[in-house]
C-alpha cells in the first residue's frame, strides 16, 4: 500500500499483527541486552519483553512499580494489587499494553532462571478461543448465580470476545475479564458456561470503550441472570452449538439446539480419512438444548489416537461439520 505510514519496525516496539491465516515469523539480528531501558510516556503504551525467560509480572515490571496502572497482553490483565490478575507472567515472543502515570523508563531485571508459568498456561487451554481486536476493555465483574470454575463469556454482535474462568478470592465467583473490541459504543452481552456445556444467559450489557476498565474491587459489575417467566415460550433454533473443550482429552462435551419436536437428529464422527469412526446421535430429539459426550472411543468402545476428527451434525435440512482436535 503506497499510503503506509509504518516503514520500519523499532527495538523495543511491540506490534498489533492482522493474519489471515496461522504463520511463523523469524526475524535476525543482534539480540537487545533483557535490561536496556524502554521509554514509556504517561498513559497506554506498546513495549516489548526483553528477556529470553519468563519471569512473574510483578517481578518484571517492578522498575515502575510506583506508577503502573495496568499490563495487559494476549494471556490476561495484571492490576497492581488485584487478586483476580490473570496474566501471571510475561513471555519472551509476547508484546503488551502497560498504562502508567508519568513518563518513566521500564527496565528488566537481569534473571538468571525461568520461573514456572505452568499454572497460566493450563488455565488458557482450558478456555474458549476468542476473536481478538486491536483494542480491548477491562472488566471486573460478579456473577452470583454462577459458581468456581464456570467461565464467564462476553460476546459483542455474537462475536465472542472473551472468556475467563470465575474466582473466589473474596467468598463470591467473580473474573477479571478481557474483552476485545474495535471501537467505542460496541455493546458486550454476557453469559456463563458450565462444565458440562450448558450456556446461562445474563441480561446485564455493557457499552465498551477500547482502553477503560469497568468495575473495581469496591464496586464490581454486577451481573444478573435472565429470568424466564413460567409462561415464556423458549424459542430454539436448529443448530450446532459447538464442543468443549476443543482440543480435549479424554472427552469433549457437544451442545446442539433443536428447534421442533420429533426432529431426526444425526451426529457422527469420522477420522481425516472420511471413515466413520461412531455415531453419537441417531434419534428423533425433541425441542430444546442438548449435549452429547464422546469421550475419544469408535462403535466399538475403542479409544482412537490423537488426531483431528470431523463431527457432522444433520436435523432435517440443517447440515454442519466441525473439527475435533483429540491431544493425548
Amino acid at each position: 500500500n503506497p499510503y503506509s505510514t509504518l516503514t520500519s519496525l523499532g527495538d523495543g516496539k511491540a506490534y498489533h499483527i492482522y493474519m489471515l491465516s496461522s504463520a511463523n515469523w523469524q526475524v535476525q539480528g543482534v539480540q537487545i541486552p533483557p535490561n536496556t531501558p524502554i521509554s514509556l510516556n504517561d498513559g497506554w503504551n506498546m513495549a516489548a519483553y526483553f528477556p529470553q525467560t519468563q519471569m512473574s509480572t510483578s517481578t518484571a515490571i517492578s522498575s515502575i512499580s510506583a506508577w503502573l496502572q495496568q499490563v495487559k497482553g494476549s494471556d490476561g490483565v495484571y492490576i497492581p494489587n488485584n487478586p483476580y490478575n490473570t496474566l501471571d507472567f510475561m513471555a519472551p515472543g509476547k508484546g503488551y499494553w502497560i498504562k502508567i502515570s508519568g513518563n518513566h523508563s521500564l527496565i528488566y531485571p537481569n534473571r538468571g532462571s525461568q520461573e514456572n508459568g505452568l499454572a497460566g498456561i493450563m488455565r488458557r487451554k482450558e478456555l474458549p478461543e476468542v476473536a481478538l481486536k486491536p483494542g480491548s476493555a477491562v472488566v471486573l465483574a460478579r456473577c452470583d448465580i454462577a459458581e468456581v470454575r464456570d467461565i464467564l463469556l462476553a460476546r459483542v454482535d455474537n462475536e465472542l470476545r472473551g472468556a475467563e474462568a470465575l474466582i473466589a478470592p473474596e467468598s463470591f465467583p467473580a473474573a477479571l475479564i478481557q474483552i476485545y473490541c474495535e471501537e467505542a459504543g460496541e455493546q458486550a452481552r454476557f453469559s456463563i458456561l458450565k462444565p458440562d456445556g450448558q450456556e446461562l444467559p445474563l441480561v446485564t450489557s455493557l457499552e465498551l470503550e477500547p482502553g477503560q476498565s469497568y468495575g473495581t474491587q469496591s464496586g464490581f459489575i454486577i451481573l444478573e441472570p435472565q429470568i424466564v417467566a413460567a409462561d415464556d415460550i423458549l424459542v430454539f433454533e436448529t443448530a450446532l452449538k459447538g464442543s468443549y473443550p476443543n482440543p480435549f482429552n479424554p472427552s469433549t462435551t457437544i451442545k446442539y439446539d433443536v428447534a421442533a419436536d420429533n426432529t431426526l437428529v444425526s451426529l457422527t464422527i469420522y477420522n481425516i480419512k472420511g471413515q466413520r469412526v461412531c455415531s453419537l446421535v441417531d434419534a428423533r430429539i425433541d425441542k430444546g438444548s442438548h449435549t452429547v459426550v464422546w469421550n475419544g472411543t469408535d462403535d466399538m468402545g475403542r479409544e482412537v489416537s490423537s488426531g483431528i476428527y470431523l463431527l457432522k451434525f444433520s436435523a432435517n435440512n440443517h447440515n454442519r461439520s466441525m473439527k475435533l482436535l483429540l491431544q493425548k
